[in-house]
């Protein structure tokens, strides 16, 4: 069974067509419908702490981007017309309410998320509020993803929870690898090594290779930014640990920044 809705969340600026090619890409290989949601951002209060002056609310960037929105929607139809893909567009205002709140409004009710790399908290909530995984797509050309793909595994649960939510990409995949750094150091892991997730993933046809590196606690990030690179990985699918911030998340003691320089989109569950 693949994904046969799929929210992705668009701002305007360079991120619209890196996020939108990915997802119009799954749309197309699993025949699935796109909802492509545009939400303008909250009013910001500029509290005043002078005597007898009153705060004021700004919301000329929700002018300009309400007027950007306007060209994105016949820019969004075109790509999905083209794609050949089911689509359709929804204008949302936040309010006083942050973004990821109506990005999680609308994604529960999908398969799969597809949204811009996170490059604040509202990246972590979309995670563990929606209950859904998401596609964060790094900055960088625009491309297809799900070809080599990586499966960083430390058999905990959220990192269960991503490689069966996964699935359906794993199994159109040419190569799989599932990585497990310092597997023995891991403390908290129920100890289900790497091979027992490939034989799993092999009774649905995906042709999954066991890795398993040791590495110093403080370079485990750029081991596996450097495995990716070498493997020639398109996709990360990893867990999202919500005891901690995402750009802090735990992989075997992953480092804080991790995915603020991720080489390749990421698939994450919580």
């Amino acid at each position: 069974m693949g994904y046969k809705t799929i929210l992705v969340h668009l701002a305007g600026g360079p991120g619209f067509d890196r996020v939108l090619t990915p997802a119009l890409d799954l749309a197309r290989r699993f025949e699935a419908h796109v909802i492509g949601l545009s939400v303008v951002p909250p009013y910001v209060f500029k509290p005043t702490f002078l005597p007898g002056s009153t705060s004021t609310v700004g919301d000329q960037h929700r002018k300009d981007f309400a007027a950007e929105a306007l060209l994105l929607k016949p820019r969004f139809e075109a790509a999905a017309r083209e794609a050949g893909v089911s689509a359709q567009w929804v204008d949302e205002d936040a309010g006083l309410l942050p973004v990821w709140r109506r990005v999680v409004a609308y994604g529960r009710a999908v398969d799969l998320i597809v949204t811009q790399a996170p490059k604040d908290d509202d990246a972590e909530q979309i995670v563990l509020q929606s209950g859904r995984p998401v596609l964060f797509v790094p900055e960088g050309p625009a491309r297809a993803v799900g070809k080599w793909v990586t499966v960083a595994w430390n058999a905990r649960r959220e990192g269960t929870r991503a490689a069966f939510d996964a699935l359906p990409l794993l199994a159109t995949a040419e190569a799989v690898k599932v990585l497990w750094i310092n597997p023995e150091d891991d403390n908290e892991a129920e100890g289900v090594p790497t091979g027992d997730l490939c034989t799993v993933l092999a009774r649905h046809r995906v042709p999954a290779e066991a890795v398993e590196i040791k590495a110093p606690d403080e370079e485990v990030g750029e081991t596996l930014r450097r495995f990716l690179r070498d493997s020639g990985s398109d996709l990360l699918v990893m867990g999202c640990y919500g005891h901690s911030r995402l750009r802090e998340m735990v992989l075997g003691g992953a480092t804080r920044g991790m995915l603020a320089s991720l080489p390749v989109p990421v698939l994450m569950s919580h």
